[in-house]
C-alpha cells in the first residue's frame, strides 16, 4: 500500500501544477478556438479619386471597411514617393457621422506646395481600432510639377 501511495503523490503533484498554470493563463486555452472569428478590420475595394494632381490641390480616396467589434477609432494614409525613402503619414480621426462596423470611408488629402516633390507616389491606406490594425490597401496618384 505504501508503494501506491508513492505513485499517487506525483500525479497529484502535476495535476496541482497544471491547475496553477491553468489560472495564471486565464483558462483561455480551455475554450475552444473558433478560426472564423476575425478580430482585426477588414479594407477593400481602394478608390483614389484623381490620377494626377498639382500641390494643394485636394484629392479623395475611399474604400469598404468591415470591423467585427464595430470600434475603429481611426484611418492613417501613408504617402511615399517612387524611389524615395521619406514617407508621409496622415492620421484621421474616424468621422462620428459614419458607422464603426461596416460601410465605406472616403478622406480628403493634398500635397502642400513647397514641401512636396513632383512624382508618383503610393499611397497606402490602413485602420485601427485600438487593438487591431486592418490590412494596407494600396494605390497611386501623381503630383504634377
Amino acid at each position: 500500500m505504501a508503494e501506491s501511495n508513492r505513485r499517487r503523490v506525483p500525479a497529484l503533484a502535476v495535476l496541482a501544477v497544471l491547475g496553477v498554470v491553468a489560472v495564471m493563463a486565464g483558462c483561455d486555452w480551455l475554450q475552444g478556438t473558433d478560426m472564423n472569428v476575425r478580430l482585426s478590420p477588414f479594407l477593400t475595394s481602394l478608390s483614389i479619386s484623381k490620377g494626377n494632381v498639382g500641390c494643394n490641390e485636394e484629392f479623395t480616396f475611399s474604400f469598404q471597411y468591415d470591423d467585427p467589434q464595430g470600434d475603429i477609432a481611426n484611418a492613417t494614409a501613408t504617402l511615399q514617393r517612387e524611389g524615395d525613402t521619406s514617407v508621409r503619414e496622415v492620421a484621421f480621426p474616424w468621422p462620428d457621422n459614419i458607422s464603426r462596423s461596416s460601410g465605406t470611408a472616403q478622406f480628403a488629402l493634398n500635397f502642400p506646395c513647397g514641401t512636396s516633390t513632383a512624382g508618383r507616389y503610393s499611397l497606402a491606406v490602413r485602420v485601427d481600432d485600438g487593438r487591431h490594425t486592418s490590412n494596407i490597401l494600396s494605390g497611386s496618384i501623381t503630383l504634377n510639377p
